[in-house]
């Protein structure tokens, strides 16, 4: 009974948490963007907004896990290549901070897709941060979306420590030798591919290693 009513406690806790995290955050950020609006930007607040912004990506998770079976999640038509280029510039700071830099080189255009756009965004957000956070510093992170078929294949590669063990990087906090653990994200990303029928491959070898994402095309 103690035990039902402290988990209980603590979901209602981290449901709290994460609402009240939203408006602090997204003051910061807008905050940042409207000083740089009027002034030189520097290395001192582009620190302050990479680091604002791996925040909102992990406060998009756990909104996500909190809300996820109280919420509706409704698909709606997407421009798949247009959104990838939007979290690949919301990324941007994070990403050139990090002595990393992103090669976005998309083979169809206005390619389209019936998705939810907040489950989309797990997914995008979470492979190209932990692409970041692996890579090797003064790397480009090659991000593709090509017609296979009847599906648009969205890719994230690098140069990077090999994963040893692909199937596992999708398990919570999975962790190989010396590397940080990969946390909750790719998780949540695997049980979302699930859900709607996103086919997932993992591939490393020697120093590169790729995320492969199969999404059905809207009009086949």
């Amino acid at each position: 009974m103690f035990s039902q009513e402290l988990l209980s406690s603590q979901k209602e806790f981290l449901r709290y948490a994460v609402h009240e995290t939203n408006t602090p955050l997204s003051v910061i950020l807008t905050s940042i963007e409207l000083y740089e609006m009027n002034n030189k930007k520097d290395r001192q607040l582009s620190k302050i907004e990479a680091a604002v912004k791996n925040i909102f990506s992990i406060y998009d998770d756990l909104s996500y896990l909190v809300k996820k079976d109280q919420v509706e999640y409704p698909k709606i038509v997407l421009n798949f290549e247009k959104y990838i280029g939007s979290r690949i510039d919301f990324f941007m700071e994070v990403a050139e901070l990090s002595r990393i830099h992103f090669e976005y080189k998309p083979e169809v255009i206005d390619a389209h897709i019936l998705f939810n756009e907040t489950k989309l965004q797990r997914i995008v957000d979470n492979t190209i941060t932990n692409a970041i956070k692996y890579t090797l510093p003064n790397e480009l992170v090659k991000i593709k979306l090509e017609k296979v078929g009847m599906h648009l294949e969205f890719s994230i590669g690098s140069k990077s420590k090999i994963i040893e063990n692909t199937d596992k990087v999708f398990e919570a906090y999975y962790r190989e030798d010396s590397r940080d653990g990969f946390g909750l994200g790719l998780k949540l990303v695997r049980s979302i591919c699930d859900e709607e029928d996103v086919e997932i491959k993992v591939s490393s070898k020697e120093v590169y290693t790729v995320f492969t994402y199969k999404f059905k095309m809207m009009g086949l």
